[in-house]
């Protein structure tokens, strides 16, 4: 009787623990293609294309650093930026659309250059005629890892005006 108690215990616990085999954390999923090799300090523009290929978005900076935008929005919900000194060296690999680097963000003061900059080319512009605005549309997930749409709108001078976060629902409808 003891060992059927005892074999009985085991497969109660084997049981709960399958059924919480399937409850996964949330993870976010850093660079879901490939930046090895690429080595802050070290690497140069030619490693990176060998690597990364051609970015979508090569941006030359005021200070003469330069950063290039690898967008996989579409698929993956992330851009890398690789960051270079004004010498051509690899400074940063970096994600861009997380939520603390949006934090960064601010309406009234951002302009759409350094939003550019900060994170790279949207997925979709469109014009806001009746505002006289356009805006920039990235797709992201948010601090609980749940699928957004951000939307940036620029007045005509450039300053970011308006910051909207919406639930992505287009996944059921394959739009994007």
């Amino acid at each position: 009787m003891n060992i059927r108690l005892k074999a009985l215990a085991v497969c109660v616990a084997v049981a709960t623990l399958a059924g919480c085999a399937d409850v996964e954390p949330l993870r976010v999923l850093k660079f879901n293609f490939s930046v090895a090799g690429v080595q802050p300090g070290t690497s140069v523009a030619k490693d990176v294309e060998a690597r990364m290929g051609q970015p979508a978005e090569k941006l030359s900076l005021a200070d003469g650093s330069s950063a290039w935008f690898y967008p996989r929005q579409r698929a993956e919900r992330q851009t890398v930026a690789v960051r270079f000194s004004s010498d051509g060296v690899v400074r940063s690999v970096e994600e861009t659309l997380e939520p603390e680097l949006l934090r960064r963000i601010v309406p009234a003061t951002s302009t759409s250059r350094q939003v550019r900059e900060l994170i790279g080319p949207p997925v979709e512009v469109v014009r806001v005629p009746n505002l006289e605005r356009e805006a920039w549309r990235y797709l992201v997930f948010d601090a609980m890892h749940i699928k957004q749409v951000l939307e940036l709108q620029f007045s005509a001078d450039g300053i970011l005006r308006l910051v909207t976060y919406t639930r992505d629902r287009t996944e059921a409808s394959g739009a994007y």
